[in-house]
């Protein structure tokens, strides 16, 4: 059923979405990623920027011993 998709690429402390004109994300999903972040305080607010107010942000997997972490 997906009529339209646009892909891009970033990282969750500067995200490319979204992009000029575009709202911001009603929901947005992120799971297992945040560890290899080697700033995890502006990786959460670059995610947060791209949800809408009201929105939900959730984050999965923070796991401070995995690989991405060390």
């Amino acid at each position: 059923g997906v009529t339209r998709f646009a892909g891009r690429t970033g990282f969750g402390e500067q995200p490319p979405f979204p992009a000029e004109g575009e709202e911001r994300f009603d929901l947005v999903l992120a799971s297992g990623v945040i560890s290899f972040s080697p700033d995890h305080e502006r990786w959460l607010d670059g995610l947060a920027s791209t949800v809408a107010p009201g929105g939900t942000l959730v984050v999965g997997d923070l796991n401070p011993l995995s690989h991405g972490m060390r």
